[in-house]
């Protein structure tokens, strides 16, 4: 902003070079000039010291402001913004200072405030602003200056008025010995239901996910509650009349639980309605007690099997409810309540899946920098054991607004600026951690586009979402359909072809690792197959780094190979560019494999012991109906502790044919042999190097 002489049209000075991070759309100075008010693309509203030209007070905005204007009369400052809205700041100058409004006279500086002369004029104006002082009251050369309880009425206004988008209030704190104190109020985030969605002409959702969606219209008194499917040939939709009026929903795979709040002819309700059952009366409802009311529900059980066969005992699935007195309920698909888990603070969100509940609430109260400090914790539906817990990687002025289970069982979350994360190595004890999956920002498809995404589900390869166009937060009617978005890791330098082969094998290679763990079979056929789909993806950057003369990247790319014939495979792509250093080192990577040592080389093994690492496999094989072993005993066995070690030592020599035994396998089978044969891969991998 710069200052510029009306004689001469000469530059005179500036106010902060750097205060605004992006344009400048409007600026309006004070009745007498001692103050500059600026608003900038940034979300900024700047009051400058015209005389020093430094700022006075800087309050934060969440959406693009048209015009600015000050109160002629006190000492507020309003704008209109393009969603239509009229925001007033009370007070922007502080006490100690002069009044934007008083006038300034050259020999004695600033004088009181004079009311205009038509008091008729000058009421009508307080009427318009909308402030509660009583200007019949004020006498010449008072100040005219807003009551306590009408600042208190304005703020809420401000806030109520922009539904929740401030999450961060600054205000400027002045000291009777001049310092200067920033204080900071961040608002909590309220709880919310994956998938709903707020009343739009009577009517919104109750629930959205891959597995089908709930809609609700107001016809007052009652509600009517529609539910569909998107696959249709497994489950059907129907509908409802609801007198209860429920607020919230959760699809599952067994059926959908419905919650609302208590009114004054009826208590808070939970329901709950199985999509199939082998006996009739399924259906059942619980009231909560009073002064106890529903925050979150999740409905959550086993996938039906491809067969439908008859002897399925997933039974019903099962919820959990989250309710005002921080405390978890859990009921079986049948209704028999079976945990209550007191959480340690506000619930803001769950969700549910085959094995588990994913549960985000907060620790204490917000920070003062913005933060929100959520929580997750990750609990069994069946033994209620705590899984997993840990915080969540939200960064400051950021708040979550999805979640959900991915289609590899794993917990996942959406924030406001557009970040998707996954939680990675979730069945591994200790090992778990968020990894940044997705940021949408940086999609190719939102280059000089304004458009949002409503997330709908996830999974390692495809993000199911709706796309929503300008400023819009949330689907509207008639329903837009789900699109499906392909997931890309924001790796550095993705505009690289090898770049975005490391992506597709970071993300596969984490597909498999969730595949393994899960199952209780780490030699499993699909998990093979998979192995040898990576491996390939690793030969093609084999090939590409021999091209480039980058051997080192290929010898990291070669460590990643999982089978002996793959990199065999390997070796044969550096023979045919003649790269014979690269072949020394895969055959040493090829002798490792087979010899079965450690990575590490001589890493003492001894430093893993104690170390509890094993996986939780999935308690239930996957399409067999919903037949599962015993998760007590599953549970209790994988989080034992792994048992001891065998200590290496030295071992009675042993005759090997006629040969003497020796440690040096070298002098054995002679230096450049040997006696070990490669363990066979069903799978066979032939590489064309010319390709």
């Amino acid at each position: 902003i710069a200052r510029v002489s009306r004689n001469d049209w000469k530059r005179t000075g500036s106010f902060g070079n750097d205060a605004h991070s992006s344009d400048i759309v409007a600026l309006s100075f004070s009745s007498n000039g001692l103050y500059l008010a600026s608003a900038g693309k940034d979300g900024q509203v700047i009051v400058w010291d015209t005389a020093s030209e430094k700022f006075v007070a800087r309050y934060k905005v969440s959406t693009s402001i048209v015009d600015i204007a000050w109160s002629p009369i006190s000492n507020l400052l309003a704008w209109t913004d393009m969603e239509g809205a009229l925001v007033r700041w009370t007070s922007p100058i502080p006490s100690n200072l002069p009044s934007p409004c008083s006038p300034v006279s050259r020999s004695t500086g600033v004088s009181k405030s004079k009311p205009p002369k038509d008091k008729a004029a000058h009421k009508e104006l307080m009427a318009l602003l909308g402030d509660e002082a009583d200007a019949s009251d004020k006498e010449e050369g008072e100040d005219l200056a807003l009551t306590k309880d009408a600042d208190e009425e304005e703020e809420d206004w401000v806030e109520d008025d922009m539904g929740g988008d401030y999450i961060k209030e600054e205000k400027e704190v002045f000291h009777e010995g001049g310092a200067r104190e920033m204080v900071n109020v961040t608002k909590a985030q309220p709880p919310f239901q994956p998938g709903a969605t707020p009343f739009k002409n009577k009517k919104r959702l109750l629930a959205f996910n891959q597995i089908g969606v709930v809609e609700v219209s107001d016809q007052d008194p009652h509600q009517v509650v529609n539910v569909e499917f998107h696959n249709r040939s497994l489950r059907t939709g129907y509908h409802f009349t609801d007198p209860l009026r429920f607020t919230m929903a959760a699809i599952g795979e067994r059926g959908v639980a419905f919650a609302g709040p208590s009114e004054e002819h009826h208590p808070a309700t939970l329901s709950y309605r199985p999509y199939e059952s082998w006996t009739s009366n399924s259906d059942w409802e619980i009231n909560l007690p009073p002064g106890e009311e529903p925050v979150a529900v999740a409905a959550g059980g086993l996938p039906y099997s491809k067969d439908f066969s008859s002897d399925d005992l997933g039974g019903d699935g099962y919820v959990a409810l989250a309710t005002s007195e921080q405390l978890i309920r859990f009921f079986s698909g049948g209704g028999v309540q079976k945990y209550i888990w007191a959480a340690e603070g506000d619930v803001v969100s769950m969700v549910a899946g085959p094995e588990w509940v994913f549960v985000l609430h907060r620790e204490g109260g917000t920070s003062l920098d913005g933060c929100q400090n959520l929580r997750y914790s990750l609990i069994s539906c069946k033994t209620f054991d705590m899984v997993r817990e840990g915080r969540l990687p939200i960064q400051r002025n950021r708040t979550v607004t999805w979640i959900g289970i991915t289609e590899e069982e794993a917990p996942a979350m959406y924030d406001s600026a557009g970040y998707m994360y996954i939680l990675d190595r979730f069945r591994r004890p200790t090992q778990g951690r968020w990894v940044l999956l997705m940021n949408t920002n940086l999609l190719a498809r939102k280059v000089g586009k304004e458009e949002n995404y409503w997330p709908v589900g996830l999974s390692l390869k495809e993000f199911l979402c709706i796309i929503l166009k300008g400023r819009d937060r949330y689907p509207g009617f008639p329903r837009p359909i789900t699109q499906q978005i392909e997931v890309q890791m924001p790796l550095l330098s993705m505009d690289l072809p090898r770049v975005q082969h490391e992506e597709r094998f970071l993300r596969d290679k984490m597909a498999l690792t969730m595949e393994q763990d899960a199952s209780h079979d780490e030699t499993a056929s699909s998990t093979t197959a998979k192995e040898v789909a990576l491996d390939k993806i690793l030969i093609q950057q084999i090939q590409q780094a021999c091209k480039d003369d980058r051997m080192t990247r290929a010898v990291d790319l070669a460590e990643d190979l999982h089978h002996v014939k793959s990199i065999d495979a390997a070796k044969s792509v550096a023979g045919f560019y003649h790269k014979v250093g690269l072949q020394d080192k895969i055959d040493m990577l090829k002798e490792r494999k087979e010899s079965g040592d450690d990575e590490e080389g001589d890493v003492d093994p001894r430093e893993g012991w104690g170390r509890v690492t094993a996986p939780i496999a999935r308690s239930y094989a996957p399409n067999s109906g919903g037949a599962r072993p015993s998760n007590a005993a599953a549970f209790s066995k994988d989080f034992a502790p792994s048992a001891a070690p065998i200590r290496h030592s030295l071992a009675l020599a042993k005759p090997i044919g006629e040969v003497p035994f020796t440690a040096n396998r070298s002098k054995l089978t002679g230096a450049g042999s040997s006696s070990v044969i490669a363990p066979s891969v069903e799978s066979s991998m032939e590489v064309d190097a010319d390709s």
